[in-house]
């Protein structure tokens, strides 16, 4: 009889151990955890994918003057997130100074002309080092058609643009080698048709 009086207060016990996991704030608490969980390994395989496209976002909140660069963006521009504080005119002087006045006109008129720009441009690393990034952006306007923010992507495109303009060049030598061909050519039949000329006339 103990026995089962002992077993039934076990029960209870439980019973009541596993309401507080059925409960409404249990429940919430659980979802809330299993959301941050998925959030931050959707940021991890974000963060990941970026890297390996070398491919950066950004978030520019105009009205506060306030720039946000994903871990990528920092890559790319050779800086560290505790040691840079991104804005817009960090990233300008960023901007090779050849391309900075051409950069600074593709942000204004989207901006102006409220439409997307999609631009090739350098940048310099503070080591020096160029590279050639391209860039994406589209801005977000208010009621009154004032711009408050601006997204976009960077992604650097140096090897690329090497390849390319190393295909280019090999292209070019091809061309030049096909044409000092057919000059030698036509020069040699040129030169043939004199020759049989000659020995005729002798």
């Amino acid at each position: 009889m103990a026995e089962i009086d002992r077993l039934t207060r076990r029960v209870a016990a439980l019973e009541v151990e596993s309401s507080a996991y059925r409960s409404p704030k249990f429940k919430k608490d659980s979802e809330l955890l299993s959301n941050a969980e998925e959030l931050k390994i959707t940021a991890l395989r974000l963060n990941e994918a970026q890297r390996l496209a070398r491919l950066g976002s950004w978030d520019w909140d105009i009205v506060n003057n306030r720039l946000y660069w994903s871990d990528e963006i920092y890559r790319i521009f050779g800086l560290e997130p505790q040691k840079f504080e991104p804005t817009y005119e960090a990233f300008l002087n960023s901007v090779h100074p050849d391309d900075r006045g051409f950069v600074q006109k593709s942000v204004d008129e989207a901006l102006t002309l409220k439409r997307p720009y999609e631009i090739d441009h350098r940048i310099t690393l503070p080591n020096g080092t160029e590279r050639i990034v391209h860039e994406k952006a589209e801005a977000t306007f208010d009621a009154g058609g004032k711009p408050t923010r601006m997204a976009g992507t960077v992604q650097d495109i140096t090897e690329r643009k090497k390849t390319e303009d190393e295909l280019f060049k090999a292209k070019k030598l091809e061309s030049i080698g096909e044409l000092a061909g057919g000059i030698a050519h036509d020069f040699n039949n040129l030169l043939m048709g004199i020759l049989g000329n000659v020995s005729i006339a002798k």
